[in-house]
């Protein structure tokens, strides 16, 4: 789980309403991030179910994608995030997302592009928005973002409305996209701000006047390299709409 991500489930928890039950589809927390990946917070007074298709730390029911138990048609809200990578069977993954989501349900999810090979316990697959934007396919709206640089992207996300028309959700994803906006761009804001009291404090003391012009230079640089690592970019499409995004337009 990353700060980022966590910024852009509490976002969607405020503004686009959804309902309970939230079932979170790979809610263990590996070592290292116990509490931290906890998602629970964001969801006060909302029943929640962790899922994952192992016990442990922040797991309530275990569950094994393509294949959940959750009866059709049974769940209003599904959040899978930077999970998906994990899953080897993506494609029926989804369809089974779709299967459980009540007719108005709504599927959050995120994954990575650009980044490490990560186990938890295996690692199969890097996404394109563009392979977001055709996974949801089956949803009747979507909401597909891209994060960092345009041809090298660290992170995609997605939401898929089941039974939900462009029309009906333009209003409510023009805040939701404002919102997280805003939260990315404060993340860069305390990043670039935090840059020269870090690299002044592995300094002795007596150099730091001299350094300071150094480090804002640096700091600079840092700034516009940080610039594009948070640039966010999203779009909103309708079913039908990702075979355009195969032909490589994504505004990213």
């Amino acid at each position: 789980m990353r700060e980022l991500i966590k910024q852009f489930c509490r976002v969607a928890e405020e503004t686009l309403d959804l309902k309970p039950p939230i079932v979170e589809v790979g809610s263990f927390q590996v070592s290292g991030q116990e509490g931290f990946a906890d998602l629970r917070p964001f969801f006060s007074g909302k029943k929640y179910i962790g899922c994952d298709m192992r016990p442990g730390n922040g797991v309530d029911r275990v569950e094994n994608l393509p294949r959940l138990s959750f009866p059709d048609g049974s769940l209003p809200t599904i959040i899978c995030l930077d999970t998906l990578e994990h899953v080897y069977e993506i494609r029926e993954s989804i369809s089974d997302f779709y299967r459980v989501l009540t007719d108005d349900g709504i599927l959050i999810i995120s994954s990575v592009f650009n980044f490490p090979i990560h186990g938890h316990p295996c690692d199969f697959w890097r996404f394109t928005p563009q392979c977001f934007a055709r996974l949801l396919e089956k949803f009747s709206c979507s909401f597909v973002g891209v994060q960092g640089s345009d041809s090298n992207p660290h992170t995609v996300y997605g939401i898929g409305f089941k039974g939900r028309a462009v029309s009906e959700m333009r209003p409510w994803l023009n805040v939701f996209e404002h919102a997280f906006k805003a939260a990315v761009t404060d993340n860069l804001k305390s990043d670039v701000a935090a840059y020269i009291p870090k690299k002044l404090a592995r300094r002795a003391v007596l150099t730091r006047g001299a350094r300071y012009p150094y480090y804002l230079w640096k700091r600079a640089r840092y700034a516009r390299d940080q610039k594009r690592f948070y640039c966010l970019k999203m779009r909103l499409l309708g079913r039908g709409d990702a075979e355009k995004e195969e032909s490589g337009i994504f505004g990213c």
